[in-house]
């Protein structure tokens, strides 16, 4: 479910992009493949910040994929998200 990168062996070689402003937090991940053949890669960032958060939003992902996993982990459904924009409260939390 987290990928190869999980449990294999791999090691930071430089870390310096991450730029906080007074309105957000930014990082940048950049990934080398050392292997001869080309593989797809896809990231989700899990920064576990404890924050209190009124009224934040998240935009952009509108129609984009969906995998709901509740209630069968193993068989997710595939769907599209319809909403613009996911308003949030400080009681959820985005993965």
């Amino acid at each position: 479910q987290h990928g190869f990168a999980r449990n294999m062996n791999w090691s930071i070689v430089k870390s310096e992009s991450i730029t906080l402003d007074k309105n957000s937090l930014t990082t940048e991940l950049n990934v080398k493949n050392t292997d001869e053949k080309p593989f797809s890669f896809g990231t989700t960032l899990h920064t576990y910040f404890n924050a209190f958060v009124s009224g934040a939003s998240v935009r952009g992902l509108k129609g984009c994929k969906t995998l709901n996993k509740d209630p069968d982990p193993k068989n997710p459904v595939e769907g599209k998200e319809e909403r613009s924009v996911s308003i949030m409260c400080n009681c959820c939390t985005l993965i």
